[in-house]
Formats: C-alpha cells, structure tokens, sequence
C-alpha cells in the first residue's frame, strides 16, 4: 500500500475561503488544530497533489492500494457535523486534479489523547463514535496512527487495538515510538 503523505493537514491554511466546499478550510478546519507547521498551502494544491499521485501509481500498479493519513477525524468524515469535512473523498480529489483515477482505496485516520489521556469525542476511540460506519465513508477505514502511551496509562495498546476490532475499523497500526 501507498500513503500519498503522512498528516498533510499541518501544512495546509486553515483558513482559506473558496465557494468549492473541498476547496475551502475555514467554514471546518480553522481552529481545529490544523495548519500546525505554519505553513499556508491550499487545500486544492494538497488534494491536486494527493489525486495525481494516486493515478499515477494505479496506473503504474494497478493492484496497489493508495492511501493518505488524516492526522484525525476533523479532515475526513462529513456525519459528524460542523468542524468536519471529508476532503479525500472521490469527489473532492477528482476537482482538484482532474484524474478519474487518482482516488483513495482506503481512509486513514490518525488519533492521539489529549488532555487527560482523553480521545477527542468523534476520534477512533473517541467516548462518541460508536462504530466506524458512524463516519459514513464509503471505503474502508482504518486507524493509521494511535498510542498507548498518549493515554498517560489509562489504556493499554491491547486494549485499544481490540476496540478498534470492537468498533468495526478494517485495520489499525499503532505508533510507539514516542
């Protein structure tokens, strides 16, 4: 499997205003922690980017899966209500890039605690997502990033990747190392 870039939320402008919904940051992300390198790319430069790298790999491997990893939920669903936006949808790559191919197989999501070893509420392990189709995507999904030790001790990672299996995500990796 392909991931196109790794959390390319922290170097988009979260607050750009465009009248094309997948285009336009700052009606969902601004405030949300996005934009953390200080950096000021669009997002239709990042989904430009994401959608013809992705059909240049399937036409280069046709088997191979492409992926990009969401630092979180924020980025990637629209169900959960204001202050999300799923921008890797078909849709929404396919405007900014104009490749009918260069299409996600698979969401990534990515979620760390915070405060208090707490989840975020609509995170993976969030105290309000019930199950992964409580995202609405119409892929599988899978959690990308997560860590025990975020949790401050609260959770052990067997814990967490059996509620991942629990809560219906296709896959789930953890990131240790720090």
């Amino acid at each position: 499997m392909y991931e196109i870039m790794n959390e390319p939320e922290g170097s988009v402008d979260p607050s750009t205003q465009n009248t094309e919904k997948c285009f336009d940051t700052d009606s969902e992300l601004k405030g949300s922690g996005a934009g953390w390198a200080g950096s000021d790319v669009l997002m239709e430069e990042l989904l430009r980017f994401h959608n013809l790298q992705a059909g240049a790999i399937k036409r280069a491997d046709p088997k191979a899966l492409v992926t990009v990893g969401a630092w979180s939920e924020h980025s990637s669903t629209d169900k959960l209500g204001s202050g999300y936006f799923n921008y890797y949808k078909d849709e929404c790559l396919i405007k900014a890039g104009k490749d009918k191919d260069g299409v996600l197989d698979l969401y990534q999501i990515h979620t760390y605690a915070h405060q208090a070893g707490l989840f975020d509420p609509g995170s993976p392990f969030g105290s309000s997502l019930v199950k992964a189709s409580n995202y609405g995507l119409d892929k599988p999904v899978v959690i990308g990033e997560f860590s025990a030790g975020s949790t401050h001790g609260g959770r052990t990672i067997e814990s967490l990747y059996g509620e991942a299996v629990s809560r219906g995500f296709s896959g789930a990796w953890d990131w240790s190392m720090g």
